[in-house]
């Protein structure tokens, strides 16, 4: 595969058709099935593996190692991501050119992760989190993930699925993290049979939560908690072994529908590992101390809760105390790294450790400066040396800088900072200095000749002091530079002559050996006896503590044996208790739903119930409609009803009143209880208002259970002064000689002034209007009275006017009864914006009579898209305005073309055609056109809009054809004023009614005139730009032929 591929670039250029095929179907829509896992071959990051993987958790810590895994070996790699692309943009490096794509998606958007799969073979979940958030917790990061993960590979036909998981996960683990993984693997396996698990120990590499917690935990945290006396095992394992086990999973076919159990080389005690890397980090003293499972949860829950103000690393959850109960050590009896082709593991001690705690070393060391410096009084800038003096101790170098006055005690601080516990018995310091020979520094002066005699930086060697250490091997230097000779190469003393020796000299030397031996011998004796003894105190000591040590580990294994039962029965006590409360919340439930049900069969029985009933109208009894009464005095209404409906009126029944009324009922009515088809009386006392006028009533309506049903009554009369009385005297008290008087003649009736509306011929309500826009509102009103109006009528203003309060109009025709008169008012709109109401009523002789009549408008700087386009639609509805469209629009198109202003152009239409200015959307966007800039970039497409609008309108030439004569207003028949009948029933507004034939002819007509079209070469192009609105066609006949139909060049001749 790696030989059929060009090896350089320029080679690639040659291939141009086979990389656009690539291209072509790694972007393809369809799921790619040409590969299969039996006969694949492996090859570099430019050769193609065919497989296309989609890595999720790619910005993690496992999930880069799999793509950079994936994307060598020349597999497609799609990483989908969460937030910002930015911090994943690095996977692109991993793989060829195009093989690394970056897809946005979120987990809870199921459409997002179906468009990230849809087109990949293999899936790999590498989602994760040590402990929850607000927005996610353990169950949905696992378990919701692993759902949302296995639907969208089975919509998209997903050959495989690899999950990471723990290999302490487990369903009835106490650690909520250990659950949401087991439940995760369990759901996994049982609907996505192809899937395969890799369970792996704790996870150490670069930017770990595992070392580097452990070693923040040491450095920042007061304790370093060790649960169980750290007896418990771990099996850490390198993350970029387990990223090579990921791909060896890919890429084996057998591994399909398997578990592996993935851990390091090495095994380790808990406390074993802490107290070696404290000793890696020279802490003066280790904080790990062996503390309950309480209070290690307690530590937990509070460092969790402060995470965000702490070190990251030095975060330590609840449930990460949880999970230290339990051995973290793979089983040896199950799949693992050596099932996958991998024998060669990277342990956690060694290189990796020791170059992990020179970084938090470094770290530490920087941290104790920065708050030295801030602690101390500033210092003297002429006082610092400009030498930098390196200090190396074995593998590790460091830069210090050394003040002039007492250097030398200044650099054992600063070593013992660095290397606390190290130095003991003192440090030794030495150079070399430009003949190689190792020179030792002991005072302040030494050191000070040192660094003037160093060409360079001067390098100090650090080694302990011990006492076999001697000068014999260093030499001396001077300040002037003169070196003094080597200790070993001196001139040795002449050795001294033997005395001769006396023989009582030989014989008391020979007494003192004997003595000697003897003394010697018996010390040794001795010697040998306090060592049997200490042998066997020492053998039974051994005895008693490995019997204290049985004793020990009885005690806790039956401890262990007794907390596991206790466990155990609370386990099942809270399960009890849990399915006790499930228990009753069904009962709670079920008696919801149950009364849930009852309210719903007892709403439904009133609906059908409410329906049942009706009440018809019959007539009035007494008091007819606009009957004349006394001021002030009361009356008995009574109106005749009918149970129309199908059940009888039950009890509770009553009669309400609702809108507004003047004539007050006195006291409350009680209704009779007629069964279906049956007539009664509903009897209604009221009082008539102490001033003359017409009056009613509110409207009365039967009501049951608070829902309104049947017909509606009122009272309406007219109430007048009381009527003076004829005086009736006898004959015998007539005075004789004289006539009698005739009797009191009756007072005329007063005849009624009315006016009612019939429609308003333009303006309508809500009507967008700009500030200070003159508005002439006119009506259609029709004389309802029973006399003509007087010549002092006037239309004046009433209560509840925004604007148009001081506008008056004299009536100056006389309009007699029945008339038809059209009403007219000038108003100016108001500057304030938003919703204004003008309202006014006929006047005469200062009282007010007939309808009420208003104008709503809704004053705007601009209004809005819709309120523009219906303003739009009504300007160019009027015909004046259709025809200078007609005429002027190819000229404007054309010179918008030609790069000209659509104000400069809209201005100089206003010139030519000045009434114009007489319409609301002209109002509105000539000043617009002045002030937006943003508006100029869409003046071409304004004005197509426009030119649209204008070609629907029924007056354009493009739309369907009316009658060139303007039709004739059909005969409007107002409606009649609402009157209640003095008879029986009650009467029926009238409907205004159209010209039925007038409006049959004229549908006839339309029908009749349709678009003539000669038997012309190019009959669809000819209609087509008829309906565009031109008339000309015989201009342009001539043009079609010369483009041969094409529509488009005639209409880019036209307008360019």
């Amino acid at each position: 595969m790696l030989a059929a591929r060009p090896k350089t670039w320029a080679a690639s250029r040659l291939m141009p058709s086979v990389f656009a095929a690539q291209k072509l179907q790694f972007h393809s829509t369809t799921p790619m099935r040409e590969w299969s896992l039996d006969d694949y071959k492996v090859g570099g990051r430019c050769s193609q593996s065919g497989i296309t993987a989609t890595v999720f958790g790619c910005s993690g810590f496992l999930g880069p190692r799999v793509v950079h895994n994936l994307g060598k070996i020349g597999s497609r790699v799609v990483t989908p991501y969460r937030g910002d692309g930015m911090n994943i943009r690095h996977l692109k490096m991993m793989g060829d050119l195009g093989q690394i794509a970056h897809v946005p998606f979120h987990i809870r958007d199921q459409a997002s992760v179906d468009k990230a799969v849809e087109k990949s073979s293999v899936v790999v979940n590498c989602i994760g989190n040590t402990f929850e958030t607000r927005n996610f917790t353990f169950q949905q990061t696992y378990l919701d993930t692993t759902k949302a993960l296995v639907e969208a590979c089975q919509k998209a036909g997903v050959d495989r699925i690899i999950n990471i998981s723990s290999v302490n996960a487990a369903l009835d683990s106490e650690s909520p993290w250990l659950r949401a993984n087991a439940e995760a693997d369990e759901y996994l396996h049982s609907n996505f049979p192809n899937a395969t698990t890799i369970k792996v120990t704790r996870m150490f590499g670069p930017m770990d939560k595992f070392v580097n917690q452990y070693a923040s935990l040491g450095t920042k945290a007061p304790i370093t908690p060790l649960i169980d006396h750290g007896d418990h095992l771990i099996q850490p394992v390198y993350v970029n072994d387990v990223g090579n086990a990921v791909a060896a999973a890919v890429l084996n076919p057998e591994s399909v529908g398997k578990e592996y159990y993935l851990g390091g080389p090495d095994v380790y005690k808990m406390k074993e590992f802490i107290e070696e890397l404290h000793e890696k980090l020279y802490l003066k003293s280790s904080n790990a101390y062996p503390v309950s499972m309480r209070l290690a949860r307690l530590f937990g829950y509070i460092v969790q809760q402060f995470r965000f103000p702490l070190n990251a690393f030095a975060v330590i959850s609840e449930d990460q105390i949880i999970q230290l109960q339990y051995d973290n050590v793979a089983p040896t009896k199950q799949l693992g790294f050596k099932d996958l082709g991998i024998t060669k593991l990277q342990p956690l001690k060694g290189k990796f450790l020791e170059g992990l705690c020179i970084v938090h070393r470094a770290r530490r060391s920087l941290e104790d400066t920065h708050r030295r410096v801030a602690t101390k009084q500033p210092v003297n800038q002429s006082t610092i040396m400009s030498t930098t003096v390196k200090i190396v101790f074995k593998k590790d170098t460091r830069r210090v800088v050394l003040p002039q006055q007492a250097p030398f005690k200044n650099l054992e601080e600063i070593i013992d900072n660095f290397y606390p516990n190290r130095f003991p018995n003192g440090v030794h310091l030495r150079y070399l200095d430009d003949e190689k020979d190792y020179v030792t520094v002991t005072c302040d002066q030494e050191l000070l000749d040192a660094v003037e005699l160093s060409a360079s930086t001067l390098k100090l060697y650090l080694s302990a002091n011990t006492e076999s250490d001697s000068d014999s091997d260093f030499v001396k230097v001077s300040r002037d530079g003169q070196r003094s000779g080597l200790l070993n190469n001196l001139p040795k003393p002449e050795p001294e002559q033997p005395k001769t020796v006396q023989p009582e000299e030989v014989k008391e030397a020979k007494e003192v050996a004997e003595q000697a031996e003897a003394t010697k011998q018996e010390v040794e004796r001795e010697l040998s006896k306090a060592t049997k003894k200490a042998a066997k105190e020492a053998k039974n000591a051994d005895v008693k503590k490995a019997e204290k040590k049985e004793a020990k580990k009885t005690e806790k294994k039956e401890a262990k044996t007794a907390k596991k039962e206790a466990k155990k029965a609370k386990k099942e006590a809270k399960k009890a208790e849990k399915e006790a409360i499930k228990a009753e919340k069904e009962a709670k439930k079920a008696d919801k739903e149950a009364k849930k049900e009852a309210r719903k069969a007892e709403k439904l029985f009133k609906k059908e119930f409410l329906s049942k009933l009706n009440c018809r109208f019959l007539k009035d009894v007494t008091v007819p409609d606009e009957q004349e009464v006394e001021l002030g005095s009361k009356l008995e209404k009574i109106w005749l009803v009918k149970n129309d409906g199908k059940v009888a009126w039950p009890e509770g029944i009553k009669l309400v009143k609702f809108g507004k009324g003047t004539v007050e009922s006195v006291q409350d009515c009680q209704v009779p209880l007629l069964q279906p088809g049956e007539d009664g009386r509903i009897v209604v006392t009221c009082e008539v208002p102490n001033r003359v006028g017409k009056f009613k009533s509110q409207n009365y309506s039967l009501s049951f259970d608070g829902k309104k049903f049947g017909d509606r009554f009122w009272i309406v009369v007219r109430a007048t002064k009381k009527a003076a009385k004829a005086e009736v005297k006898s004959k015998s008290k007539i005075p004789q000689g004289k006539a009698p008087r005739k009797a009191a003649l009756k007072p005329k009736k007063t005849k009624n002034l009315g006016a009612h509306f019939v429609k308003d011929l333009n303006f309508p309500d809500d009507s967008v209007v700009a500030p200070g826009q003159v508005i002439e509102k006119e009506w259609l009103i029709k004389n309802s009275g029973e006399v003509s109006w007087p010549k002092d009528t006037k239309l004046v203003s009433i209560e509840g006017s925004t604007f148009g309060v001081d506008v008056t109009v004299d009536i100056k025709e006389l309009v007699q009864v029945g008339d038809i008169y059209k009403l007219r008012v000038r108003l100016v709109a108001p500057t304030k914006t938003g919703k204004h109401t003008a309202k006014f009523m006929l006047s005469s002789n200062g009282q007010t009579f007939g309808h009420k009549y208003w104008v709503n408008v809704c004053v705007s700087k601009f209004p809005n898209k819709t309120q523009l386009m219906e303003l739009a639609k009504e300007f160019v509805s009027d015909p004046s305005v259709v025809g200078i469209l007609q005429s002027e629009l190819p000229f404007i198109l054309k010179d918008l073309r030609n790069g000209k202003k659509l104000v400069t152009i809209v201005d100089a239409l206003v010139k030519k055609e000045p009434h114009l200015m007489d319409h609301t959307f002209m109002v509105f966007i000539r000043p617009f056109l002045h002030s937006a800039e943003s508006f100029m970039n869409m003046q071409l497409e304004i004005a197509i809009g426009m030119y649209s609008i204008w070609a629907m309108t029924p007056f354009s030439p493009g739309a369907t054809q009316k009658d060139e004569k303007k039709a004739e207003v059909p005969e409007w028949k107002p409606k009649a004023p609402e009157k209640k009948p003095v008879n029986d029933e009650k009467a029926t507004p009238m409907k205004p009614k159209v010209n039925g034939k007038h409006q049959e002819k004229q549908l006839e007509d339309v029908e009749s005139v349709k678009p003539v079209v000669d038997d012309f070469g190019y009959p669809m192009q000819v209609k087509t730009l008829m309906d565009m609105g031109f008339q000309n066609l015989e201009a342009i006949k001539p043009l079609l032929i010369k483009h041969k139909g094409n529509t488009q060049a005639v209409l880019a001749e036209l307008f360019n």
